[in-house]
């Protein structure tokens, strides 16, 4: 079945996304901002297609269109939240992109699409490849032992004060919403989305403005496991992850994603990650070792990750299958719970306890 989208606002990476969709085999349909002039200027500047799709001059407009069947929300989060609902409530799978503005509103979100039968997916592009499965595999299977640290960073420098990530009117968690959602969604991809969190304590710095610009801590686990975060706008590009266990750990730079080289001699950067031992289980006991790290290379399904996340979307559409629908909205909504923790204890500079 190709499903028609529609795309409410003309975000940089609505481009990239409508991309995806056209490449799935699926139809860009109809493109909505709050000035038409400016959805025209964003049809013209694709390169394929351009005459097939509607340019509307309001949201309402696309989501009140019977042939839109699935809407793509790359609004800013204080935006992105109602009109998923508005979208929900008239009847069109939702696929938004992160973050959301609380915990309690993915929750509304969810449950109006469980109402209705329809799909929900979030935008995060990282978890539908094949390097995170890997990895999780490998973690299953005892190769790193018990697990006890899963660290992650996502910095960028960001210097523009108009940049709509130092509007809290627009953006209210700032750099832990933002680049922070992906640490979280990193860590709690191994940790596991049921692993009770027993304590939050994070450090941040405001701009005069009252945005979330720095942000790093620590996160208690049950089972003696913690998690280190860090994120921002204020320093280098860095994005990494790694995960410690007894026996051993691996670690992931570009978790979130690479650019795919133009060259097919060149490797997939999104297929690789590092392996290293450090220990044997030996008549009961652990022993040290110490062995070389190794280059893990993941076998490429030829998809990029952002075209996995539309095929994994139209699954949720097509199949109905309620198990995974919901494994995907608590998936989106122990995130949120996440992030919502983490800004709180830095806002107010305290240990947030959730026993």
């Amino acid at each position: 079945m190709r499903i028609r989208f529609g795309i409410l606002g003309t975000a940089h990476i609505a481009n990239r996304v409508a991309d995806a969709i056209e490449s799935s085999g699926h139809q860009v349909y109809a493109i909505a901002s709050r000035d038409l002039e400016r959805a025209k200027q964003w049809v013209s500047g694709r390169t394929s297609n351009k005459d097939d799709i509607i340019c509307y001059g309001s949201y309402d407009q696309l989501i009140e269109d019977d042939q839109v069947q699935a809407v793509y929300i790359p609004l800013p989060s204080s935006l992105a939240d109602c009109w998923a609902q508005r979208a929900a409530n008239s009847g069109k799978h939702i696929l938004v992109d992160k973050p959301f503005s609380s915990a309690e509103n993915v929750l509304q979100i969810t449950q109006l699409c469980r109402r209705n039968n329809l799909a929900f997916l979030d935008g995060t592009q990282f978890v539908h490849g094949p390097r995170l499965k890997e990895m999780q595999n490998m973690i299953q299977s005892g190769a790193i032992g018990r697990l006890r640290k899963v660290n992650a960073a996502f910095t960028a420098w960001i210097v523009d004060s108009t940049n709509i990530r130092y509007d809290p009117s627009l953006e209210p968690a700032g750099c832990v919403g933002d680049v922070g959602w992906y640490v979280v969604r990193f860590i709690l991809s191994f940790v596991g989305y049921d692993r009770k969190v027993i304590s939050v304590y994070a450090v941040g710095n405001e701009t005069d403005h009252g945005a979330m610009d720095d942000c790093c801590g620590v996160v208690q686990f049950e089972d003696n496991i913690t998690a280190h975060f860090d994120c921002g706008f204020t320093s280098g590009y860095r994005q990494w992850g790694e995960c410690l266990g007894t026996l051993g750990m691996f670690r992931v730079d570009r978790f979130q994603g690479a650019p795919i080289p133009n060259s097919s001699e060149q490797k997939d950067p999104n297929l690789h990650f590092q392996f290293r031992q450090v220990g044997e289980e030996r008549n009961g006991r652990i022993e040290r070792v110490e062995k070389e790290t190794k280059d893990i290379w993941v076998p490429s399904v030829g998809k990029p990750q952002s075209v996995l996340l539309i095929e994994q979307f139209v699954t949720l559409i097509e199949k109905q299958d309620k198990e995974e629908r919901e494994k995907w909205a608590k998936e989106a909504w122990k995130t949120q719970l996440l992030v919502d923790a983490i800004y709180q204890s830095a806002k107010t500079k305290q240990t947030i306890l959730l026993l």
